[in-house]
């Protein structure tokens, strides 16, 4: 028998290499925060994280879960094979929500890597902009009635037609400019002799059918 040459003992060593290499699952993600903006009267905003299994073994989505109750969030199946590609699916519940939100989801597989955090960032437009939102009086001063400009997000209409005040030490009052677009109310403490507060609630209703309310708060410092 010949001895082994160079090159077989050399071929020897490279197998028991690629031998010992253990087998990897690994997701590799397109991207881990989004930020995104509902459009006025939207009701829900989705959202998708793309991913790709780029090891050699199996991966096993094994929990999704979210930050807040507001929003869901699930893969689009469980087993992703080497080289497959998918998506987490991700669902926010906007109702009466304003403002800017950052959301959370986690995301548990079986590959041994720490849990996946995504983000999103959510913008909610207003519905209707109210300027100024809070209005003050000084103690002692004259109670005079004072204005708020109210107007509609661009693309919608809203049809106010009721005016609430929580507190009986104010009266509010207010007008039409434009039909679904504009609206002036006047706010006017009773007296300003004592400190007192109260919401100032201007309900509408859309031309989706969506009941609206906006407010504007009146104070005496």
């Amino acid at each position: 028998m010949s001895p082994r040459g160079p090159i077989s003992s050399l071929l020897g060593v490279v197998l028991l290499g690629l031998a010992l290499v253990p087998a990897q699952a690994k997701l590799t993600w397109t991207q881990t925060e989004i930020s995104s903006a509902t459009k006025p009267l939207q009701k829900t905003l989705s959202v998708s994280f793309g991913f790709k299994n780029t090891g050699t073994q199996p991966v096993t989505i094994r929990d999704v879960s979210v930050s807040c109750d507001c929003m869901s969030a699930a893969a689009d199946k469980t087993v992703y094979q080497p080289g497959e590609s998918g998506t987490i699916n991700a669902h926010f519940t906007v109702g009466d929500r304003i403002g800017s939100y950052e959301r959370g989801v986690t995301v548990v597989t079986d590959d041994g890597a720490k849990s996946q955090h995504l983000r999103v960032h959510i913008e909610v437009p207003e519905l209707a902009a109210v300027q100024p939102r809070i209005l003050d009086w000084n103690s002692g001063a004259r109670a005079e009635e004072k204005p708020v400009e109210i107007t509609v997000a661009p693309g919608i209409q809203i049809n106010f037609t009721e005016l609430f005040v929580s507190a009986p030490s104010f009266s509010a009052r207010f007008e039409t400019l434009e039909a679904g677009r504009r609206y002036r109310l006047f706010v006017k403490p009773l007296a300003t002799t004592e400190a007192a507060s109260a919401a100032i609630r201007f309900k509408g209703k859309a031309e989706s059918g969506d009941d609206v309310v906006v407010s504007a708060y009146a104070n005496v410092n």
